[in-house]
């Protein structure tokens, strides 16, 4: 039984952070939307899958300069879990700058796709326009459906994320790290869960 299995008692980490990664270009371009605001916006992201976007200098600079009340606050993890995107990554590398090498000696590290980012679908690289013309029914669909179970064309619903992140929780975190420090480093829509 489902319930059962929520409330089933399972030690917990003893510390667990979440961090989105700092800020990407394509955020930066975006400014916050869905789709880009126009085709010169877009430019040279075009095609560019999402793994492999990076983040803008700000988003670096951002990233190194929390690194050390981020060491002070939250110590030495026995656990990194993260996606494997590169924006992902390159926080990582700014973040655990003020860590010592050896400090980090004994922390295991690990990319598991199941922190991967909402699958956004068809309308990863369309405009505004674009976007309206090809599937002028996903607003609307939206406001129907409501966010959490509304599905972009191709792409998944944060209910899909939900049931990915359920089991990612079930069998990773409570499995291997019970009474740990774990660090997960992924994204916006999959932070907004735990």
């Amino acid at each position: 039984m489902i319930v059962d299995t929520i409330f089933d008692n399972s030690p917990t980490p003893k510390l667990l952070v979440l961090i989105r990664h700092a800020e990407s270009v394509r955020n930066a371009t975006k400014n916050g939307s869905v789709y880009f605001p126009d085709e010169e916006s877009r430019g040279r992201y075009r095609g560019t899958p999402d793994h492999n976007i990076s983040l803008s200098d700000e988003g670096v600079k951002h990233a190194h300069r929390i690194s050390p009340p981020f060491h002070s606050l939250f110590g030495i993890p026995n656990f990194i879990f993260h996606s494997g995107y590169k924006r992902v990554t390159q926080t990582i590398d700014a973040m655990l700058s003020s860590y010592g090498h050896d400090e980090l000696q004994e922390t295991k590290t690990a990319q598991d796709f199941l922190l991967r980012e909402r699958d956004p679908g068809f309308i990863y690289d369309m405009t505004h326009s674009e976007a309206n013309h090809f599937f002028p029914f996903v607003e609307e669909h939206f406001h129907t459906k409501r966010p959490f179970f509304a599905r972009p064309p191709g792409g998944e619903s944060l209910a899909d994320v939900a049931v990915r992140l359920r089991i990612f929780w079930h069998d990773v975190i409570l499995r291997l790290c019970a009474n740990k420090r774990v660090f997960i480093f992924a994204h916006g829509g999959t932070s907004a869960f735990y």
